[in-house]
């Protein structure tokens, strides 16, 4: 733009420099060309000086978005940061408390365990004991029975002492 604005006042000049050779009406063309020329130059210098304004105006608005969205962006990486540092604690909470809960769970079966060796244990021991209390009350059976006949041999050796004593008596009765 700037060498359009340069060359331009050199053309015309030429131009019109070839044109004052003329007659006056050639010359008065001519200076109405210059004239014209330098109204255009004038013009395109207006404009060139408005078009950098404006331009001026774009860069100061566009250096004005540029902070604008950058600020936009700290912000907007702020509240993300911020959001990603709760979930981030949120994350370590639920870690500790799976941690807890693992550990929880290791104790209960171990617990578990224990309880069902004891169970196994009781189970052996009241096994064990039934065994020897069935075998105590078939002893005390056998014993019973063994009871029985002797209170069946004592009631007979009764029997026979009664017998023979009344016997004995019978036969001393007889005599006398």
């Amino acid at each position: 733009m700037k060498r359009i604005a340069f060359l331009l006042p050199l053309i015309l000049t030429g131009c019109a420099a070839t044109m004052m050779g003329s007659s006056k009406n050639n010359q008065h063309q001519t200076e109405m060309a210059l004239h014209k020329a330098r109204t255009d130059v004038e013009e395109l210098r207006c404009d060139l000086n408005s078009t950098q304004a404006q331009l001026l105006i774009l860069e100061n608005k566009l250096g004005n978005q540029d902070l604008a969205f950058s600020s936009l962006k700290q912000d907007v990486i702020g509240v993300q940061q911020a959001k990603i540092d709760e979930l981030n604690t949120a994350l370590a909470l639920l870690e500790k408390q799976c941690k807890q809960i693992n550990k929880q769970q290791s104790e209960a079966l171990s617990l578990l365990e224990g309880l069902s060796t004891n169970d196994s244990d009781t189970k052996a021991a009241l096994s064990q004991y039934k065994e020897k209390i069935t075998e105590v009350e078939h002893k005390i059976a056998v014993q019973n029975k063994k009871i029985e006949e002797i209170v069946k041999l004592k009631q007979t050796v009764e029997e026979l002492a009664s017998l023979a004593f009344q016997f004995s008596q019978e036969q001393k009765g007889g005599k006398s």
